[in-house]
């Protein structure tokens, strides 16, 4: 499986345990694409390869801990890379994290 290491291969996520209130968190890291409401960027989409090597898609939200850097001011499109952040499982919007 490409890691985050790799240039060329997609993000990697990964189960880690507990969390607030017990649930399942996942560890993200890599890159995303920047989605934005037309004036700022709202949300991060990454496309990433899933503890069985299966891809997931993983939605990232403007607020969400330890996301840095968030896209700037008036970014629109594109793509960033972040440092490891720490998601709800059911930020997974598709794929298993099985």
């Amino acid at each position: 499986m490409a890691g985050a290491d790799d240039p060329g291969g997609p993000p990697t996520v990964e189960r880690v345990a507990g969390g607030c209130g017990g649930g399942r968190r996942v560890l993200l890291e890599g890159r995303a694409v920047v989605r934005s409401d037309g004036v700022r960027p709202t949300h991060l989409l990454v496309w990433a390869s899933g503890p069985d090597g299966g891809e997931v898609l993983v939605l990232v939200e403007r607020g969400d801990r330890g996301v840095t850097p968030w896209p700037a001011e008036g970014t629109t499109a594109g793509e960033i890379g972040f440092e490891a952040v720490r998601l709800d499982a059911d930020r997974v919007v598709s794929g298993t994290l099985a």
